[in-house]
């Protein structure tokens, strides 16, 4: 295992408070949860807190879809939620992307209920007792290798 990958993974899990902020490294962008109007309703702030240009996958296309996912967390007991994007059929494809200079950021509005997303199933938006977290992940590809694009996972703190 790469030490980046170590470094975040024991990040990660040694979280145990909310206010903690964790610190992207190397090449890593840096997810903010902005403007929490409900649990299910919020922004992500991506922003390259590197000193390089970032390439970071953009738009409806199958590279863009699946890089996003969130985590509910219910406050008091605990229990967590994990949510992804829907599968899709694509008949117009085609790999899209975005560049963020150091200290440019790009930002995404989430609608956890607008039909695209997998919300289990009983899990109820009607209170807002939920600590809310996002992961950017992209895969190694031959898209993302060619078209430059940031390939690792970066976590957003729980807002």
């Amino acid at each position: 295992m790469n030490n980046k990958f170590v470094s975040c993974l024991i990040a990660v899990l040694s979280l145990t408070v909310s206010s903690c902020r964790t610190t992207p490294t190397g090449n890593q962008p840096h997810l903010d949860i902005v403007n929490t109007v409900t649990p299910s309703r919020f922004s992500v702030l991506i922003s390259n807190s590197t000193p390089q240009t970032l390439g970071i996958w953009h738009g409806d296309n199958l590279w863009a879809w699946y890089t996003l996912t969130v985590y509910l967390r219910e406050r008091p007991r605990g229990k967590e939620f994990v949510i992804r994007r829907k599968d899709r059929d694509w008949t117009m494809n085609v790999p899209s992307r975005i560049f963020l200079e150091p200290g440019e950021s790009e930002r995404m509005e989430i609608d956890l209920l607008d039909g695209s997303w997998d919300v289990p199933q009983g899990l109820r938006f009607t209170s807002n007792y939920f600590d809310v977290r996002v992961r950017l992940k992209i895969p190694p590809t031959p898209e993302a290798k060619q078209l430059k694009v940031f390939v690792g996972e970066s976590f957003s703190d729980w807002r």
